[in-house]
């Protein structure tokens, strides 16, 4: 099982016993690695994948503040104008901020169950909905199937070798039984997309990850600090993509095809353009710096005529 990769294994114990430390710090717009001589900040993989056109989001939208307003309209019917718009503006927030929880919490479980090699241990499970728990008995009945050797969970890396540097965390890192090794990434949505598998191939395509992670006390709320030792990554650790849809019970593999991943990378690193053109020109929300694509302006009427 797995040997013809046995050496990868040892190679990989070797390279972080010797490998320099580093510390990260995640927070909502990027990573700011610390290598103890000076620190780079990264964008978030997810945030630069946000170049790449979702059409379906615009119909979503109206259908879900269409449903929502019909059926929560005693909510909204008698307010002012202003009030009833913005309540109407936020319901569809309300359905994904809960989508997020959701996924979050069986994202966490999965981790600890994986880490602590205990199976489907109840103990895991008991703070979690029944919808969430059977999401993760799901996975976990995955992976036993499986018989991977699980090489590491929720792994950070990042690519400083592209125009736009990015970081992001991959959920599952294993070598199959075959001796193939694998990126798996968890997802709760309600469906596979597309997109997904563009966000796997920028896994793929790190330049280095960081492992043997220790997370550190953060006083920011929103932010979470790890120290941990930073190796290559090269191309033999991620030979396989997949993206695992997660349901109650129910765990299911979508491999992306090989031959793809060239073309899933070459999208990526285009949505990434698209994405920082769009940070670097968007002056409306008091972010700094901001780029200006327009010179001076130069009128060439009077506004006292007419």
């Amino acid at each position: 099982m797995y040997s013809e990769n046995l050496h990868l294994i040892e190679g990989l114990e070797q390279e972080i016993e010797n490998a320099p430390t580093v510390r990260v710090t995640r927070s909502p717009v990027g990573y700011d690695i610390h290598d103890g001589n000076s620190t780079m900040f990264y964008n978030r993989t997810t945030t630069l994948l946000n170049g790449y056109p979702k059409p379906a989001l615009v119909p979503w939208g109206i259908n879900s503040v269409s449903n929502w307003a019909y059926d929560n309209r005693d909510e909204w019917l008698h307010l002012e104008k202003k009030e009833a718009i913005k309540k109407l503006k936020s319901s569809p927030y309300k359905y994904t901020d809960s989508r997020k929880i959701r996924g979050t919490n069986v994202h966490n479980a999965i981790e600890a169950l994986v880490k602590a090699g205990l199976g489907r241990d109840q103990k895991y499970l008991t703070d979690l909905s029944n919808d969430e728990a059977q999401c993760v008995k799901g996975v976990m009945r995955m992976l036993e199937l499986r018989q991977s050797k699980v090489l590491a969970s929720e792994v950070i890396g990042f690519n400083n070798a592209v125009s736009t540097p990015y970081a992001g965390t991959f959920d599952h890192w294993e070598i199959d039984a075959d001796g193939v090794t694998w990126l798996l990434d968890w997802k709760t949505s309600k469906s596979v997309y597309a997109d997904q598998s563009i966000q796997m191939s920028a896994y793929q395509n790190f330049t280095h990850v960081i492992l043997d992670v220790k997370e550190e006390k953060s006083f920011d709320p929103d932010t979470a600090i790890f120290v941990g030792k930073v190796i290559a990554w090269l191309p033999e650790y991620a030979q396989r993509l997949g993206v695992v849809h997660v349901e109650p019970n129910e765990a299911t593999l979508y491999p992306i095809i090989p031959d793809h991943h060239h073309q899933l990378f070459t999208v990526y690193r285009a949505s990434a353009h698209v994405k920082k053109f769009m940070l670097d020109t968007d002056t409306f929300k008091k972010r700094q710096p901001r780029k200006r694509i327009y010179a001076q302006p130069i009128c060439y009427g009077d506004k006292s005529d007419g």
